[in-house]
């Protein structure tokens, strides 16, 4: 077996390289489990760079630089596959319960409007105006207009779709083990006892990255599990994401809304916990006392793929042909459309944006260094 390209993990990350490599390349998407079952499945689909951040810096810019492609993304797969992604352009408010939570508001209202992008104070009185049934006794908040969403499992599915009809060869169930290489350069997989042949080979495995033999340099993925649950809104109850400290509720086309936020370093432990579920039942009627009639629709969890310095590692690595697209942790949703232009240039040799050194494999192996010293 041979492919020009092979893309190790079928989550966003990786059925989106795959598909914008395809049909030019031949491409070979291996999935441990189902394609887009893993970490992606369970996003809840926040695309929210402003809203996320505390300071200005480098994944600060991509992720400004990724949801700036989205809708052209969006665009071209709803065209290609039917599939509407439920891409929303509506705004995320972010909540301030007390002094000290607004002036935190205050200070990221400062520094992106310094560097040119809309943040919108609001008291308490025009935070009820844009979401008249929360019950949170708000001292103020933040809007940030530029901060969207879209519906993940609808954009697995669209990009799975996408794969197929761009003639990707998508093997599910199958867990590569090894980087196979000779000579400092890539020559293929191992999956089980099976050798698959391939001049380059893309890592986009998350969370299970660090289980790969082979790489250069090694990498130490550790999962966050995030509790995540599903209610049924009587009506659009919720208009647009509300944030308040940890909290989210994402209110989605068909009146359900997504209540997230818990993020849990309890290695690969994928159980629900009444601690986790409870406290997000908890934090949701403080922000709308109305939630506690809603109806339970879903619960599950994900484990999210997070790097030591917390930064993804995206970019050619260290052997010849061996590319990494990994550790996006919280932002794999919202940093898809700008990882695959990233690695797209590393594979074509062409330049990437300033802030994509930030990202650069080699670092992982230069901190190992730095520990030992």
């Amino acid at each position: 077996m041979s492919h020009d390209t092979i893309v190790v993990g079928g989550g966003v990350i990786g059925m989106a390289i795959a598909r914008a490599l395809a049909p030019e390349r031949s491409v070979l998407l291996l999935e441990r489990d189902r394609p887009g079952r893993q970490a992606s499945w369970a996003a809840a689909g926040m695309l929210c760079p402003q809203s996320e951040a505390e300071e200005d810096g480098d994944l600060f810019r991509f992720g400004l630089d990724s949801l700036s492609m989205y809708p052209g993304f969006v665009s071209e797969l709803r065209d290609e596959t039917g599939v509407d992604v439920e891409y929303r352009a509506d705004g995320v408010l972010a909540l301030a319960s007390g002094r000290d939570e607004m002036d935190d508001l205050r200070r990221r209202a400062a520094w992106q409007r310094r560097i040119g992008l809309d943040a919108k104070l609001l008291d308490g009185d025009a935070v009820a105006r844009l979401e008249p049934r929360l019950t949170l006794q708000a001292e103020g908040g933040l809007f940030f207009p530029g901060d969207h969403q879209v519906r993940p499992r609808r954009l697995l599915d669209a990009l799975e779709r996408s794969c197929m009809l761009r003639g990707v060869d998508v093997a599910s169930d199958a867990a590569a083990a090894e980087v196979l290489s000779a000579a400092g350069a890539v020559r293929g997989v191992r999956v089980g006892a099976t050798e698959i042949h391939g001049p380059s080979v893309i890592v986009a495995a998350g969370a299970w990255a660090s289980s790969l033999e082979g790489l250069v340099p090694r990498v130490e993925t550790r999962p966050r599990k995030g509790q995540i649950l599903s209610l049924r809104m009587p009506g659009p109850d919720i208009r647009r994401v509300v944030r308040w400290r940890h909290l989210y509720l994402v209110p989605r086309n068909d009146d359900r809304l997504i209540v997230g936020g818990t993020d849990e370093d309890v290695g690969f432990d994928r159980n629900l916990t009444a601690a986790g579920v409870g406290g997000l039942l908890d934090g949701a009627r403080r922000m709308a006392s109305a939630v506690g009639a809603f109806p339970i629709v879903e619960t599950w969890t994900g484990l999210r793929p997070m790097l030591p310095d917390g930064l993804p590692a995206i970019g050619e690595a260290g052997l010849d042909g061996l590319y990494y697209a990994l550790g996006h942790y919280r932002n794999g949703i919202l940093l898809a459309p700008g990882t695959v232009e990233i690695v797209r240039a590393a594979l074509e040799g062409d330049p990437a944006p300033a802030y994509a050194e930030a990202f650069r494999p080699m670092r992982l192996a230069e901190s190992v260094s730095a520990d030992r010293v």
